[in-house]
């Protein structure tokens, strides 16, 4: 297959580079891999060489090889195969018509995995070699458009699915006159890796070289023996202060102006001709630019090159005096502390060292202890194992913090606290021990205790609300009262956060500054009101200081917030808001013309009201922020000064008289008044400026008018004194009717008692009159029998008689007796105003048995209707009149004569304290003219018929006063009259008890 295909064609896809090179000389197989080209170009590789032996024209020994006897010895078909055999490179032949595989050689094999067997007659699909199709269509693409490809980078994958970076080169080959392919493909993958482990060195390298913490400089030795600088790296310009272009060709002392004339360029141009290294551990170097103490190290690396390696060494040698300061400062730290302090070899566990203070805690001098043990000088009391406290240091060389009975030489223990750690010097183990007395501390923490119980006690019973949150802003306490103030139960509110507690309103402004709190360092403070949520639906107002606590403060770092109830405030701040509120509208729409002036200094016009500027005619401008004086207001400025001393002494003024000038220069009499509004910085003075000028002209007016009346007054005042006197007499006689009219009043009452008394007595005693007569002629018949001759049934007839007789004399008797006794209390009662607990229904009958006669004579009816239950401590009396006047009044004056009708009277309780009493007719009623006048005295409509129009004054003045009541009357003409009375049921004693009702 391959001996029709030019050996030259074969090259060129096999192996591109080799093109146009020459070699630069020939060595066996056996000893070279790797050799030198030259380019016709004049370019210099390194190239990797696979050489096949095709034909040995001479022995072993032959030492040269003739190309012509080469040619002859071999034919062409065989160097076609054993180079297409040689390549390293995996070489495949393909038909392009169907891609195909006509021939490969073992570099296939060994890339792939597959044989040449296996290949041939498969395509590359088959095959399925190319790990990225998108790679194959690109790679077919360039083929066919360029006809052929040259350097394609690819990835392909072996039988095993391994996949290989991949170089392949193609070219459009005739064999027989068909079109073939011939692919050849390298295999890159170690070149690619050991490509990119150099790029990892030199990188590393690099960095290291950059990012050495030392200076590192290269010089080079030129002709005339002067180092000239190379290279530098970072710490290099760092170092020197300047950038690479100012170092790079500069000369040593022109870099470092201050080695001129010192060993270093010298011992450095040794070093690069020599190549002995050169060190020195400090050197002291000042120029311009630097100044401090470097270390100095310089290597050849090359023909007269030199680098130097330099060390600032400025800050270690500060270290070193500081660490020899900070070894006495230490030493005297040892012997100043107060704590007992020691160190004792641990070999033997001999001290070799003590401080003051275990003198002092021991009562051993430094000479007494030294070279003794803690157990021989009895400072050990403890009764714990002390081996295993040894022990316990060998193994971790510290403890800590280990309880301690610490004796003395005198006998005395005390409680301390030991601290251990083992360390070594001069190849020898010491322990240095430390024993604080713990007798301070543990009253500080008794102290402490104490402390935290009183804080918890403050925090519990504080009238603000506290919390404490976490760092995520989770609540870990809270008192008590911050839980009433949110109506929460105790323990509810810890693990909520502070923004769960803040109403939506506030919300956004509360997370803000939470955050912009925890972002700030311990101690800050932020204060702000919020409103927060309540359990029951409801929010608080609250005063939020937050402060940032540190853990040194609290155990964790965190938050404490106090939250103090200003619910009250903001509304009285809401309040105070609404009231200024109003003040200002009350005083730009006060007729009266007000300012506001300040306090002090020019009493200057801080605000006016619209009336003073209509009053006084200025302009806005004219007297905000100026005084009265400055505007020409006052006429008298001497007036002024004297009304601001006495404003200042007095801190008010009242009706001060003062003659004012407008803004168009007329002169008004005005009165001022001025008060103190404010306290403190807001305090102002208000000034009401009332204009009287008007005022003023009618007073003068009516002063005159006054002279003129008093005359025609002097005249009237006799007049009326004559006509006073005549008044007087009449009021006395009119008193003196109004009194007897009341006495007849009082003793038509009485009359009409005793007729009805003696009507209702006439019966019984009549009755009873009637029966002893009887019985008195019974008497004279019987003696007549008991003379002629007693027969039984006479007896028994006599005695009949007798018992029938004396039964209905009793009877009438008795209710003889009722009806005095009745009628002595009705009279008792209405003869004087003697308090007594009463029922009221008993009153009533008895007033209705006492007018019994009247109303028999009446065509009307009388109805009583009155609770059982009603008791009054009151006056029998008085209420006994008023209705016995309401009575007679609805049967006089509510019916016509002759015309029957219906009073019923009736009493409920109204509550535990009054009853009302309601006596109603169903008369003719009264007119609405007379209804506002029926309690007036003298008022009747009987007039000149018997009437005296007290009836109803006197039944007024005794519900309003005695009985501590109300009357009232209702009446509609036609539908007769109710007159309802409220009494209390017990009414106020007055002096007027046990008195006679006589007015």
């Amino acid at each position: 297959m391959l001996k029709n295909l030019p050996l030259r064609t074969l090259l060129m896809v096999v192996a591109p580079p080799l093109a146009g090179m020459a070699c630069l000389f020939w060595v066996p197989v056996e000893t070279l891999r790797s050799l030198l080209w030259v380019t016709l170009t004049g370019a210099v590789l390194w190239a990797a060489l696979t050489i096949t032996l095709l034909r040995q024209l001479a022995g072993p020994g032959a030492s040269r090889v003739n190309p012509q006897a080469f040619a002859r010895g071999v034919t062409s078909d065989e160097k076609y195969r054993e180079v297409f055999q040689a390549s390293p490179d995996y070489i495949l032949i393909a038909r392009t018509s169907d891609g195909m595989v006509v021939d490969v050689n073992e570099g296939f094999e060994m890339l792939t995995g597959y044989s040449a067997a296996e290949a041939i007659g498969h395509t590359m699909l088959d095959l399925n070699i190319w790990a990225i199709p998108s790679e194959r269509t690109d790679y077919i693409n360039l083929l066919i458009r360029d006809g052929r490809v040259r350097g394609f980078r690819g990835h392909l994958r072996n039988r095993s699915g391994v996949i290989h970076d991949c170089v392949a080169s193609c070219s459009i080959v005739y064999i027989d006159g068909v079109s073939h392919s011939v692919s050849v493909v390298r295999d890159v993958t170690e070149d690619l890796a050991v490509q990119r482990r150099l790029s990892e060195s030199e990188a590393r390298f690099r960095a290291l070289f950059d990012g050495a913490p030392i200076a590192i400089m290269e010089y080079e030795l030129d002709a005339s023996n002067q180092l000239i600088m190379q290279s530098a790296n970072r710490g290099a310009l760092q170092t020197t202060g300047l950038e690479l272009i100012d170092l790079i060709g500069k000369r040593i002392e022109d870099v470092f102006p201050g080695l001129a004339g010192t060993v270093i360029p010298k011992a450095y141009a040794q070093v690069a001709l020599t190549g002995e290294p050169f060190s020195r551990e400090s050197t002291d170097y000042v120029d311009g630019r630097i100044m401090g103490s470097f270390e100095a190290f310089a290597a050849q690396v090359g023909p007269r090159r030199v680098a130097a390696f330099v060390r600032n060494v400025t800050e270690r040698k500060k270290a070193t005096e500081a660490l020899r300061i900070a070894q006495e400062q230490l030493s005297a730290a040892f012997q100043v502390s107060p704590d007992a302090m020691s160190i004792t070899r641990m070999s033997d566990g001999s001290l070799v060292e003590i401080n003051q203070a275990f003198e002092r805690a021991t009562g051993y001098t430094r000479e007494e202890a030294l070279g003794k043990t803690v157990m021989e000088l009895g400072v050990w009391r403890n009764d714990f194992n002390r081996a295993e406290l040894l022990e316990k240091l060998r193994r971790d060389g510290i403890v800590h913090n280990i309880p301690y009975l610490q004796g003395d030489r005198h006998g005395n223990t005390r409680e301390t606290q030991l601290n251990c750690a083992v360390f070594e010097a001069n190849g020898e183990r010491f322990l240095v021990s430390l024993l604080h007395d713990l007798t301070n501390i543990k009253r500080a923490d008794r102290e402490l205790r104490e402390s935290e119980a009183r804080l918890r006690t403050l925090f519990e019973v504080s009238p603000t609300g506290i919390i404490m949150m976490n760092e995520r802003g989770n609540i870990t306490l809270c008192n008590q009262r911050l839980t009433d103030m949110l109506g929460y139960q105790p323990g509810e509110l810890l693990g909520r956060t502070y923004p769960e507690l803040i109403h939506p309103e506030s919300l956004a402004a509360a997370k803000h500054g939470i955050r912009n709190l925890f972002g700030a360092p311990a101690g800050q403070l932020a204060s702000a009101e919020r409103r927060f949520l309540r359990a029951d639906g409801g929010y608080t107002w609250g005063l939020v200081t937050i402060r940032r606590v540190s853990s040194s403060e609290f155990g964790t770092p965190g938050t404490v917030a106090t939250i103090t109830d200003i619910s009250d405030l903001k509304k009285a701040e809401a309040e105070r808001i609404a009231s200024e509120a109003r003040f200002a509208e009350l005083f730009q729409s006060s007729p009266v013309a007000l300012a506001v002036h300040q306090v002090g200094g020019k009493y200057l016009g801080l605000n006016f009201n619209e009336a003073w500027f209509r009053t006084f005619l200025y302009a806005p401008e004219q007297a905000l922020q100026h005084s009265s004086l400055e505007i020409g207001l006052w006429v008298d400025p001497e007036q002024r000064t004297f009304f601001l001393n006495q404003l200042e002494r007095d801190q008010g003024v009242r009706d001060f008289a003062v003659l004012m000038r407008r803004a168009d220069g007329v002169h008004r009499q005005c009165l001022l008044s001025v008060r103190l509004v404010g306290e403190g910085p807001l305090a102002v003075w208000l000034t009401s400026y009332q204009d009287i000028t008007d005022q003023q002209k009618i007073q003068e007016e009516i002063i005159a008018l006054n002279t003129q009346l008093e005359q025609r007054v002097s005249e009237r005042t006799q007049a009326l004194q004559n006509a006073n006197s005549e008044l007087f007499e009449t009021l006395n006689s009119l008193k003196t009717t109004q009194s007897e009219l009341i006495k007849s009043e009082k003793l038509a009452a009485l009359g009409s008692l005793v007729a009805g008394v003696a009507h209702e007595l006439n019966t019984p005693l009549g009755n009873g009159l009637t029966v002893a007569s009887t019985l008195d002629h019974k008497l004279q018949e019987f003696t007549k029998l008991m003379a002629s001759g007693l027969k039984r049934s006479a007896l028994e007839q006599f005695v009949a008689d007798s018992r029938a007789g004396t039964d209905i004399l009793l009877r009438n008797l008795t209710r003889a007796s009722e009806l005095v006794l009745s009628f002595k209390q009705v009279a008792v009662d209405q003869t004087s105003s003697h308090r007594r607990r009463f029922s009221l229904d008993s009153v009533v009958s008895e007033i209705l048995i006492t007018i019994n006669p009247v109303i028999r004579k009446s065509p009307c009816k009388v109805s009583s209707s009155v609770a059982e239950d009603l008791w009054l401590d009151s006056y029998p009396g008085p209420l006994g009149q008023v209705l016995t006047n309401l009575v007679n009044n609805a049967m006089i004056h509510g019916f016509e004569p002759g015309q029957p009708g219906q009073i019923d009277i009736s009493a409920t309780a109204l509550n535990a304290d009054q009853l009302e009493l309601r006596i109603r007719d169903d008369g003719r009623g009264i007119s609405a003219e007379n209804l506002s006048r029926i309690f007036d005295p003298f008022f009747t409509t009987r007039l000149g018929q018997g009437g005296s129009g007290l009836g109803l004054h006197i039944v007024h003045n005794i519900v309003t006063g005695m009985l501590g009541g109300e009357i009232e009357v209702f009446s509609t003409p036609g539908q007769g009259a109710t007159f309802v009375l409220t009494l209390p049921f017990a009414p106020p004693k007055s002096s007027s008890d046990r008195m006679p009702l006589d007015p």
